[in-house]
């Protein structure tokens, strides 16, 4: 992003490899929601997205190491806004 590892307010992470992450990101699209590997998958009631279940527990293991709130909360929040119907403002 620009900033010098020496300006950053938490230690540089020397050991991390995230260049898997940037092209899953190219691959899956905003959120996974446009991942071209699971269009033929299966609907599941836990997500409307064709293979959402795997997609979902995939991306979990896959983040939780590097932002482990918000690989838990994700489907917490997807799950609570579908079932409650908060999203249908």
């Amino acid at each position: 992003m620009g900033l010098e590892k020496e300006m950053l307010p938490f230690p540089y992470p020397e050991h991390l490899d995230a260049d898997w992450m940037m092209e899953e990101i190219w691959q899956s699209g905003n959120f996974g929601f446009h991942d071209k590997r699971f269009e033929d998958g299966p609907i599941t009631p836990v997500s409307l997205q064709p293979d959402g279940t795997y997609r979902l527990w995939a991306s979990f293991k896959m983040y939780f190491k590097y932002a482990p709130l918000e690989a838990f909360f994700y489907p917490v929040m997807q799950a609570y806004s579908r079932f409650l119907g908060k999203d249908k403002d």
